[in-house]
């Protein structure tokens, strides 16, 4: 095994296969024509409406086509099947689209949901579902960021909300 081909086992990224490469493909294409005509052309209930529809249509196309990294025991199969995601990567990008839809969504679902405008007037006081699927976009967000870029930057950002949460708690030091 060469240098090269231990190094193109190690890369983040994925080589995908098939109907899913060009699925991925024409699926990025129309994530950069929304993007443009929403320069152009903002949807009429603002600019926070757009941002959500971008995570979810990007979010879970980045837990598809970024390995875990997770050293997990492989069998012997060809590499383009190794390849192509998991069952768990799908479940993750099911997850994602699921709770980055949710905001915007005209379900009422336990005490929240019910579409953006019941989302927004809940803002003071998030309902519990509120909470809860902020909570794992929180996670998926710093699950995708670990899958591209490593483990320092989503440990800063852990550390950054760890201090926003507890800094109140630490000792003032004396001016």
């Amino acid at each position: 095994m060469s240098a090269s081909a231990a190094y193109e086992d190690e890369k983040p990224a994925r080589e995908l296969t098939g109907c899913l490469r060009h699925l991925v493909a024409a699926s990025c294409v129309l994530i950069g024509l929304f993007a443009i005509y929403q320069v152009f052309f903002p949807l009429a209930q603002g600019n926070q409406v757009s941002l959500i529809l971008f995570l979810a249509a990007v979010l879970p196309l980045t837990l598809l086509c970024y390995r875990s990294g997770l050293r997990l025991r492989r069998r012997a199969t060809p590499q383009a099947q190794r390849d192509n995601p998991t069952p768990d990567d799908w479940l993750f990008a099911v997850v994602a689209l699921a709770a980055c839809l949710y905001p915007v969504l005209p379900f009422e679902f336990a005490d929240g949901g019910g579409g953006f405008d019941a989302f927004l007037s809940r803002q003071g006081m998030p309902a519990t579902v509120d909470v809860i699927v902020g909570s794992v976009v929180a996670l998926l967000v710093l699950e995708a960021c670990r899958r591209t870029t490593g483990a320092a930057l989503p440990i800063v950002c852990l550390l950054a909300l760890g201090y926003a949460y507890y800094g109140g708690y630490l000792p003032q030091g004396a001016a």
